[in-house]
């Protein structure tokens, strides 16, 4: 009896930890106070005299405070939505408590949809690009103060 109680309180317990994906970490934190929530079309970045070759159809950025998280399993979460979604790692840079990760989906010279999760000292940072982002685009930017330009260069 024991082992049936036991049995179908894990299945019950499994049941209810559904895999989320990328959107729904977006969808769950966006509406929420001191959380900045920006969505753009990619239309805004695709035009007939940019200097890259990739096409953005989705950026989407979150902005979390990390008092407003709900410990630190919501915060490991972000990272295996990402894994659990099939994305690969690219990159994972660690610098003291500073965590930036970087995942891909696609080919190896063409992702479909690249997410980039940064934790630092005091928010945590998503950014998910969908479209069709070539390799060799991302190889051209330079990630210090003047990568951000990487998005005005796209138009």
């Amino acid at each position: 009896m024991k082992q049936l109680v036991v049995l179908l309180l894990s299945v019950f317990a499994l049941g209810t930890l559904k895999a989320q994906t990328p959107s729904e970490i977006f969808s769950r934190y966006a509406g929420e106070e001191n959380v900045v929530h920006i969505k753009m079309n990619g239309s805004m970045f695709n035009s007939d005299t940019k200097k890259y070759k990739s096409d953005i159809d989705l950026i989407e950025v979150l902005v979390l405070p990390k008092d407003h998280l709900k410990g630190r399993s919501d915060l490991e979460s972000f990272s295996s939505v990402a894994r659990s979604a099939k994305y690969d790692t690219l990159m994972e840079v660690r610098s003291g408590t500073d965590r930036v990760e970087v995942f891909s989906m696609g080919t190896d010279e063409v992702y479909d949809s690249i997410i980039v999760n940064v934790f630092g000292d005091d928010n945590l940072v998503l950014v998910q690009l969908d479209g069709k982002i070539f390799k060799e685009d991302l190889d051209k930017i330079d990630f210090d103060k003047d990568g951000a330009n990487f998005l005005e260069q796209m138009r």
